[in-house]
């Protein structure tokens, strides 16, 4: 048998086996915020993974670093950088999204994630980083995803709309509310200057929409159009600035047939604040020569459009201000309907034109032909549309085989093939 060792023996050994561990310096945890990055670029991998649930849950954990980055504010990391991967792993994870319910789905829930962060500055760069990533990507998007995209966006801008609204109620008309109020649109503002024109034209079409859809005081759209599209109108191309008018200017001014509740809204506009920045915007230094005739053209119209509101003799016998200022509002409403019955009279004019013109084109094809069932067809289709088809002149250019090229009716195109078929025999 051996010799049965002391129990301070084995206490002694180990103390000499953990003396080098013992004299290595302390090392502290690592931080958390190391920690959530570190699972936020995981989460970014897994946005683009095939199976619904992994992008779920992915989705779920960069919602709890937003919220995570709202209660701390001593950070090391360049936050632009982590938005910027961010954004590109869900730009992905609607890529993956297949079927029209999942996609939708997905477009809400990555929009959702703006109302997430209830920090301005920190909101402002997350917009920022959206809009970059989107611009940088949208060259890589077919015609079969774009659709989906063009959801993403309408919601995106729909968030970004209400965050302005929540950050002027807070901070109200104080130069901190201007700064955040530019902070916002500055982002949009560089997708104009720099020449997408797939998501910029996008946002054109849709910015009365969403307006309207987040019921944005008067106020607001007026500061929004202030700093917003009246810079568009000044440095942009002039085929954004073209849209602008077409999408945005016309439909304040009811140049499209829209909702009731457009039409309300729009009468809540105050236009006397408008007029005379869109004057002074067209003789500023900075506004391009090739657009001075467009801003020019809305302040006429614009003066148009008041001078019809002070028309009525009812606002100088009325001393209440309310009671002034709802009638004036729905003055406002009743000439936005009359400009809309205007403009689809002449879009109604348009369609027929373009209709006449397509029928002619047929009818001379078929004659040329001498096809009497076509002939027979274009004329039925053509008074379908109400369109009345004018009567076909004589050519005295011959055709193949001596028959002319256009005759009265197609009678007359057998008469003269059967007469050629006589001289023939």
């Amino acid at each position: 048998m051996g010799k049965i060792r002391h129990k301070t023996d084995f206490k002694k050994s180990l103390r000499d086996a953990q003396g080098p561990l013992l004299k290595r310096p302390y090392q502290a945890p690592p931080k958390p915020e190391a920690q959530l990055f570190k699972r936020a670029e995981d989460a970014c991998k897994e946005l683009a993974a095939h199976d619904v649930e992994i992008r779920d849950q992915a989705l779920a954990d960069i919602r709890t670093m937003l919220r995570w980055l709202e209660v701390t504010e001593n950070h090391d990391y360049d936050l632009s950088v982590e938005f910027a991967k961010l954004w590109r792993g869900l730009f992905y994870c609607m890529w993956h999204s297949d079927k029209p319910l999942v996609q939708l789905d997905c477009a809400d829930r990555i929009a959702d994630l703006t109302m997430t962060i209830k920090s301005w500055t920190l909101r402002t760069e997350w917009i920022a980083q959206c809009w970059a990533c989107l611009q940088k990507e949208w060259s890589l998007i077919d015609k079969w995803r774009v659709d989906k995209y063009y959801s993403l966006m309408r919601r995106l801008y729909n968030r970004q709309l209400q965050a302005q609204i929540e950050v002027h109620k807070e901070l109200g008309d104080t130069d901190d509310g201007d700064i955040a109020l530019a902070a916002f649109c500055q982002p949009v503002l560089d997708l104009y200057e720099k020449g997408i024109t797939g998501v910029a034209s996008h946002i054109t079409d849709i910015f009365i929409e969403e307006c309207v859809a987040v019921e944005m005081p008067a106020d607001d759209f007026t500061n929004l159009f202030l700093q917003f599209i009246l810079p568009v109108l000044m440095t942009s191309s002039k085929y954004h600035c073209e849209r602008i008018y077409d999408y945005v200017w016309m439909k304040m001014l009811g140049g499209y047939k829209e909702s009731d509740e457009v039409v309300d809204w729009l009468a809540e506009i105050e236009w006397d604040d408008l007029l005379p920045a869109i004057e002074a915007s067209a003789l500023d230094e900075e506004t391009k020569d090739e657009n001075r005739g467009l801003l020019s053209k809305m302040a006429e119209e614009l003066q148009t459009f008041l001078g019809q509101v002070d028309e009525h003799e009812e606002f100088v016998e009325i001393d209440d201000e309310e009671e002034l200022h709802d009638i004036r509002e729905a003055k406002k409403r009743d000439i936005v309907i009359q400009h809309r019955e205007e403009a689809d009279t002449t879009a109604k004019k348009m369609k027929e034109t373009k209709e006449k013109r397509i029928a002619q084109r047929k009818m001379k094809k078929a004659i040329e032909k001498g096809d009497d069932k076509a002939v027979k067809g274009v004329i039925q289709n053509a008074k379908k549309h109400g369109v009345k088809l004018p009567q076909v002149k004589k050519n005295k250019k011959k055709g193949k085989g001596g028959l002319s090229k256009l005759a009265e009716n197609p009678k007359d195109i057998q008469k003269k093939k059967s007469r050629h078929k006589k001289r023939r025999i």
